[in-house]
């Protein structure tokens, strides 16, 4: 049967000696306290595979496992067991070569036979190490022994014969020896699989915490689902850091932009000034030009006036008389178009245009009356004789009436045209005096023109002498003549400048061009290296494949897997370890289904094993490159930015030379300025002699002129008051006729009134009498108004036929003539206007000529200075613009320079520098300001990715401008990387964010899957273990014991809030939408990532999203077990133990199920069970094969006699073999004695 038989300790925490316990059966181990019994039993574990780690005690910094039961290089614990197969095997553990750790070797044969067998004797004598004993000396006796194992793992490969389960890290044919190896040196045969027996016994071993343990072990041997890789990676703060720093950064993206635009608005103006100012610069050199050309035209001007002066008097003289006749003309038709008018106004008066109109509408009007005749006289046949008395008697009226008012508008007649007579009279006399008073106006204003000419002539030659006095001297101009040489010397040399510091920008753009290139080659390698780097990770991975994979399995058993199941199978499923992969007959099938795979290609994982070293060891070459080259090209960067930092201090030479250079030009143009100040002053000062008697003699001239303007006021005034005495004289006679004619239109009105009076009594008696007779008065009233007015106006219309004659004929013959006048008259006001504006023409040209030098040259003075004004304000406003361009840090180049006439006039070049510098100058104090602002905004949300590439950004401004901390150009040029930084950067972040999020959420749902999964497979072992654990047994007490796992999961409290995630997310990924999930899903991923990364939320251990249940009932009252708690608080201690056993040996069975494999079991004491129940334990072990391997330093008779091997545990002898025969049992230990006497008494009785 197999199983272990022995443990044989050699010079191990017994030192010195060689001590054997045996195993095979039942075995109790007793001694003192210290004795080695709780040592002894720790070694069962480890045989059965664990780690040596877990089972020792460690506390109090108690000794390991090596430097405990290894103390020496000649130190082995040996194993000694039965295989199934019959043969007997031993498994050594000792101090490996090194000292420091202990390694395995599985011996083929017992220990006496081979390890201690007499030949090695020697060799212990020679103390030679243990581990070249087994090495060398065995082999060389011809025993069989393994291959050394330096990891528990393998040993428990071999033990459990799970080598082509498990494949681990390292070489084909190391996989292939430990297969061997397990066939040869496993507890059970070939087709025997012992499972995580070594967990079981551990537990066994210490009766604390059993159900914690018994659950973990259920945990770790039954669950195979995983989810310590796929729990969400709680280590996230700094992801979420970025998230709410890009967030911040997005809300704060407008200051952002701003100062961005800013910056361009600045960058664009600084361009414009720059372009401005090299044209201002231009403009000043044609100023220069143009006050030396003023200064050649001053001295050429003429001298030539004198022969006009006799001339301007005779024509002065010709023209006054000339001028006179047009006066008389002019006041002639004046006087004839005003007569139009009046007459005008009188006939407008009269009405005559529609008197006009209505005498020619006679025809029409006498059809009317005669219309209205025939109707009354219908109406007039009732009261005929009535009517015809009344006829009489109007007609005797009107006749009466007429033969009154005809005299007397014979006698208005002739009062009017005497009136008109008289005023034609009085108009003549009118003329006649003012012809009088112009004449004699034009005499007396033409002796005093003679006189001021005279004074005029005088004047001009004294203003012709003060010209003269205002030349330069020979001395005056030869030092105007060096003072203009050495600015113009001083000028070519700042050309020549100018000239060097644009070659030197070129070079510094030059140069920041090859430093943005090689730092773009320096990027590229990076990138480059980078790949390599994942390249290669990757291939290790494919080469190396991580113990107890997929991929693993598939390369160990199936050489050719590439070619059939790697072509249709996802890679996804290479790397995962819960698949527990089985080899069936259908190799060539997936799931039976067989299919023509030649045109799919092998999946990069099934490469040979020699084809992916080849791949891996170019592609850490490819690594080792990209790093040189990475190497290499940081060096080309250090060096273009040191050229860079060199053509920036050799331009910063050549700014400053100009600088004084233009200092120098600005020194000597002023000190041109006084020269030619000190000059004028001198030509001032003889000037002003000549200039104080041409003032003498022009307030004689101005004198002259106010007596002219005196007399000529005079004789006007005289003019015109004997005029106006004249109508005065006029307006009297002319009132004696208007009152005439006034008496006799009154006498004629009051005629009229009279007769309207008599003919109103006539009608009214008519109407009454008419009445008396019943006749319609009112219509024939009406009538006869109708026929009367229509008589009446045809009257007046007949009567004013002479009237309208001669209207019509004014009309027609004398209102025409107006036009013609009003020409004449407009003709007549314009000689006189012109003849007026050529005598003033005269005289102004006549003194113009006198004062053409001196005002041609007063002229060029004043533009020489206000040139020289404009000349110095625009050097000043040229320094001004480039102090400020020189304070604006600039890498880029201007571009091609415009013509300067293309940017307009001087005037407004210069009105756009001044702007441009006050914009420029306004501008950068904002943007240092904004800068500042955006940097602090930046600096808000430290250690993030923004941040950094902001740091990055920064820094390598600050290398290649060489500007320090505090400078307000690196605040300037700061703009710049920020706007690579909101351009570039930062979508690279939020598209990198965007992919972390995904890959936040995806781990997120697939975790939620894992727990899903993990629920199902809880379900699954737990329905498992109540199906096939048995727990049969016959013990009275307890029953129906049942073992079930219990899933936590669903019970989490983030296990609702990760399923709805899974499902939002799952939406939301349906939709298809790019860019950041909405707010409201991404504040979910972030609580929950929060939660998990505070601890809360499932956890990533299986034990603690699971509990384990025992159920029994104790004389029918069921008991729960869950916790050790409930285990010790259980009202029966033994109870509660023996249900844990019937429990482990069922498990023992599950995981064993061979039973003819003993398995051994470590138990410390059994003194809790009742001595009823002992003897039921001990049968159902035996049921099962399974061995009690006991520490019980006081155990009671009826339980020791239980055991096969009873060894008592001595610290100075080691192990001896309790028997009842033996003699010295009595010396041996008093305890054990007296309890081989009890039970032997029993026996016997």
């Amino acid at each position: 049967m197999s199983g272990l038989k022995a443990i044989i300790l050699y010079n191990s925490y017994y030192k010195g000696l060689k001590t054997r316990i045996p195993c095979d059966g039942h075995t109790n181990l007793g001694g003192d306290n210290g004795a080695g019994k709780t040592s002894a039993l720790r070694l069962l574990p480890i045989f059965f595979g664990q780690e040596p780690g877990k089972v020792m005690d460690r506390s109090g910094n108690k000794k390991n496992f090596v430097d405990y039961y290894l103390t020496n290089d000649q130190s082995m614990v040996i194993f000694e067991y039965a295989r199934v197969s019959g043969e007997t095997c031993c498994a050594v553990f000792y101090r490996s070569s090194e000292g420091s750790q202990h390694a395995h070797r599985f011996v083929m044969g017992s220990a006496d036979e081979t390890i201690f067998h007499p030949d090695m004797d020697p060799y212990y004598e020679e103390q030679e190490p243990a581990w070249m004993l087994l090495r060398h000396r065995l082999k060389e006796f011809g025993v069989t022994i393994s291959q050394q194992l330096n990891y528990t793992s393998e040993y428990r490969d071999i033990i459990f014969n799970t080598a082509h389960i498990n494949r681990r890290s390292g070489t084909a044919s190391r996989h292939k020896s430990l297969r061997e190896e397990a066939r040869a040196f496993s507890l059970g045969g070939f087709e025997d699989r012992i499972q995580h027996m070594h967990e079981l016994t551990s537990i066994t071993l210490d009766s604390k915490r059993l159900i914690s343990r018994l659950k973990r072990m259920i945990i770790d041997t039954q669950i195979h689902v995983h989810i310590q890789d796929s729990r969400p990676n709680s280590n996230n703060p700094a992801f979420w850091r970025d998230i709410e720093s890009l967030q911040a950064f997005e809300r704060a993206s407008g200051d952002l932009a701003s100062g961005v635009e800013t910056y361009q608005n600045l960058m664009a103006s600084h361009t414009s000034l720059h372009q401005y100012t090299t044209a201002l610069d231009e403009h000043v050199g044609r100023i220069s030009d143009r006050i030396d050309l003023c200064d050649a035209q001053e001295k050429v001007k003429g001298r030539e006036f004198d022969e006009a002066e006799a001339g301007y008097q005779e024509a002065y003289r010709e023209h006054s008389r000339s001028l006179a006749g047009l006066h008389a003309q002019r006041d002639q038709l004046d006087r004839e178009i005003d007569a139009l008018y009046e007459q005008r106004d009188e006939w407008e008066e009269k009405g005559m245009d529609d008197i006009a109109m209505r005498y020619h509408d006679l025809p029409n009007r006498r059809q009317a009356l005669n219309s209205a005749r025939q109707t009354l006289s219908v109406l007039k046949k009732e009261g005929e004789d009535l009517q015809k008395s009344y006829d009489s008697d109007r007609a005797e009226a009107i006749t009466e009436k007429e033969r009154r008012t005809q005299r007397l508008r014979k006698d208005k007649d002739a009062l009017s045209e005497k009136r008109r007579r008289l005023a034609d009279d009085q108009e003549a006399g009118r003329n006649t005096l003012k012809g009088k008073w112009e004449e004699e106006e034009a005499r007396v204003i033409g002796e005093i023109d003679e006189r001021i000419g005279m004074l005029q002539q005088r004047y001009g030659e004294l203003l012709e002498a003060q010209q003269q006095a205002l030349q330069p001297t020979d001395k005056e101009i030869a030092d105007k003549n060096a003072s203009k040489s050495a600015i113009t010397t001083a000028e070519g040399q700042r050309d020549e400048v100018i000239r060097q510091l644009q070659l030197c920008q070129d070079d510094v753009t030059e140069k920041t061009k090859a430093v943005g290139a090689e730092e773009s080659h320096l990027q590229h390698a990076e990138r480059r290296l980078s790949y390599a780097e994942a390249e290669r990770d990757a291939l290790t991975r494919n080469r190396f494949a991580e113990p107890g994979t997929l991929l693993a399995y598939l390369r160990e058993h199936f050489p050719r897997w590439g070619d059939s199941l790697g072509k249709v199978i996802s890679p996804a499923l290479l790397q995962r370890k819960d698949l527990q992969p089985e080899r069936t007959s259908h190799d060539e099938t997936l799931y039976g289904l067989a299919l023509y795979l030649e045109h799919l290609a092998k999946p990069d994982e099934a490469m040979e094993e020699a084809q992916l070293d080849s791949l891996l060891t170019e592609a850490k070459q490819e690594v080792k490159r990209a790093k040189d080259e990475v190497e290499k090209t940081t060096g080309q960067v250090l060096s273009a930015r040191k050229a860079l930092k060199e053509a920036r201090d050799r331009l910063t030479l050549m700014k400053n030379k100009q600088d004084g250079l233009r200092e120098r030009i600005q020194d000597l143009k002023a000190e041109h300025q006084r020269l030619v100040a000190r000059l004028d002053e001198d030509a001032a000062r003889r000037a002003n002699d000549f200039k104080q008697q041409a003032a003498s003699l022009q307030a004689q001239i101005t004198e002259e002129g106010h007596q002219k303007t005196a007399q000529r006021e005079t004789i006007r005034r005289d003019g015109q008051e004997a005029l106006l005495q004249l109508r005065a004289e006029q307006t009297d006679a002319m009132a004696s006729q208007d009152a005439a004619i006034e008496h006799k239109t009154k006498q004629i009105e009051e005629i009229e009134e009279s007769h309207k009076a008599h003919l109103k009594s006539l009608d009214d008696a008519l109407q009454i009498a008419l009445g008396k007779r019943g006749v319609d008065t009112k219509a024939r009233q009406t009538a006869i108004e109708k026929v009367e007015a229509l008589r009446n106006e045809i009257q007046v219309l007949e009567d004013s036929k002479e009237e309208v004659l001669a209207y019509e004929h004014w009309l027609a013959y004398d209102w025409p003539t107006l036009d013609d006048r009003s020409t004449r008259q407009a003709a007549l006001i314009r000689q006189i206007s012109i003849s007026e504006s050529e005598f003033a023409r005269l005289k102004s040209d006549h003194e113009a000529y006198q004062k053409a030098l001196s005002e041609a040259r007063r002229s060029l003075k004043r533009e020489i200075g206000q040139l020289t004004r404009t000349l110095e304000e625009w050097r000043i406003l040229s320094t001004r613009a480039q102090r400020e361009l020189d304070g604006v840090p600039h890498e880029q180049p201007h571009g091609e320079m415009p013509d300067a006439d293309a940017l307009g006039s001087g005037e407004q070049i210069a009105f756009e520098v001044d702007k441009l510098a006050s914009e420029v100058n306004r501008q950068t104090q904002a943007l240092i300001k904004i800068a500042k602002r955006c940097k602090n905004i930046i600096q808000l949300h430290p250690n993030t990715q923004v941040h950094d590439a902001w740091l990055q950004l920064y820094n390598r401004l600050k290398e290649r401008t060489q500007y320090t901390e505090g400078m307000d150009e690196l605040d300037i040029a700061s703009m710049s990387a920020l706007s690579e930084l909101l351009h570039e950067r930062v979508p690279e972040i939020e598209n990198m964010l965007k992919q972390t999020v995904r890959g936040i959420a995806d781990r997120m749902v697939k975790y939620r899957g894992s727990l899903n999964n993990l629920n199902n497979e809880i379900n699954r072992v737990s329905r498992e273990l109540r199906a096939k654990l048995n727990t049969e047994h016959d013990f009275v007490a307890i029953s129906d014991i049942k073992v079930q796992l219990v899933s936590l999961i669903s019970s989490d409290e983030q296990w609702k809030p990760l399923s709805a995630l899974a499902q939002r997310w799952g939406q939301w990924l349906a939709r298809n939408e790019s860019g950041l999930p909405p707010d409201e899903l991404m504040e979910d991923l972030r609580q929950l990532d929060e939660a998990y990364r505070n601890g809360r939320g499932s956890s990533s251990d299986i034990s603690d999203l699971t509990n384990i249940e025992i159920t029994l009932k104790e004389k029918g009252r069921e008991v729960p077990i869950r916790t050790d708690k409930d285990f010790s608080d259980a009202s029966s201690a033994g109870l509660s133990l023996m249900a844990l056993l019937i429990v482990f040996s069922g498990l023992t069975r599950y995981l064993c199920p061979n039973e003819e494999i003993a398995i051994t079991w470590p138990i410390d004491e059994l003194g809790k069970i009742d001595s009823g129940n002992v003897g039921r334990l001990f049968k159902m072990m035996q049921r099962r094969n399974i061995h009690i391997f006991c520490a019980q330093p006081e155990a009671p008779p009826e339980i020791l006699k239980r055991f096969d091997n009873r060894v008592l545990m001595d610290e100075d002898k080691g192990a001896m073999i309790v028997t009842d025969e033996e003699p010295g049992a009595a010396r041996i230990n008093p305890r054990f004695s007296q309890a081989i006497k009890d039970m032997s008494q029993e026996v016997a009785q």
